[in-house]
């Protein structure tokens, strides 16, 4: 199922609100893990979409400051 039928099944199902607050939730889950970021920068894949981008980056900052250690910070740039 596309992401456009999904949201419009979703939306039609619990309405607007709802639905738009489940599909932010499913976008979230596919978020990559910050420490594998952080394990392997060179390799690192982020999604496309900016505000899911910046959700990603976020994290990884948050993991660092949870652990801030040298090679994590470095890692992080």
């Amino acid at each position: 199922v596309s992401r456009e039928v999904l949201a419009l099944l979703v939306r039609g199902a619990v309405g607007d609100g709802p639905g738009l607050e489940l599909l932010a939730h499913l976008d979230r889950m596919d978020l990559p893990d910050p420490e594998t970021l952080l394990a392997d920068p060179a390799a690192a894949e982020l999604p496309e979409r900016g505000d899911l981008r910046q959700a990603a980056l976020e994290a990884v900052v948050a993991a660092v400051g949870a652990r801030p250690e040298r090679k994590r910070w470095e890692a992080a740039w």
